[in-house]
């Protein structure tokens, strides 16, 4: 339905808009078919036409929707590609959720090293911008972050050579990270 309100003269960058409105609403409802089908839609319109946050945010939608489908070499991708679109664009909400996402990536991936350091990057671009959305994206990077790193000091057995000295390192990153927020 929400298609079919789009008048005929919209514009591609508004009909990718409505097309990433209406993939990330599916992806949330659990349709992953159809969201997949309209992200790819909407990023082959956004790319078409040099729009680079239509593209960001089907990139987005796609990283969402792979994730609910398993499918985690698309993720990767499209994380990546998110954020390759976003260079150079003024859009801390987008960042910020785009920055969550590389944060989530890498944490899958028990690259923990690199997680703390996105999330960092996200909590500081979230603090310069003073963009709302993006401090809650940059806040819940941390947050999760922060967990893995609780549960893993809590739990020894699961520990490697050095690893306790890292998480502990990345526990005072957090910290001083959340400090100021």
């Amino acid at each position: 339905r929400l298609q079919s309100n789009v008048p005929p003269d919209a514009t591609p960058v508004d009909r990718a808009h409505v097309l990433n409105v209406l993939a990330r609403a599916e992806t949330y409802l659990g349709l992953t078919d159809p969201a997949g089908a309209h992200a790819s839609e909407a990023l082959a319109l956004a790319t078409q036409n040099a729009d680079r946050i239509g593209q960001a945010e089907a990139d987005l939608n796609m990283a969402l929707n792979s994730i609910n489908r398993g499918r985690l070499d698309e993720m990767v991708n499209a994380v990546q590609n998110s954020v390759a679109a976003l260079e150079g664009v003024d859009r801390p909400d987008l960042w910020g959720e785009a920055l969550l996402r590389n944060t989530a990536m890498y944490r899958r991936f028990e690259q923990m090293d690199e997680s703390v350091a996105v999330a960092v990057r996200a909590m500081e671009l979230a603090r310069r911008s003073n963009n709302h959305l993006a401090l809650a994206y940059a806040h819940q990077g941390l947050a999760a972050h922060l967990g893995v790193v609780l549960t893993r000091l809590r739990n020894p057995e699961t520990l490697v050579v050095d690893d306790g000295e890292a998480l502990e390192m990345h526990l005072a990153i957090i910290y001083d990270q959340t400090q100021d927020a």
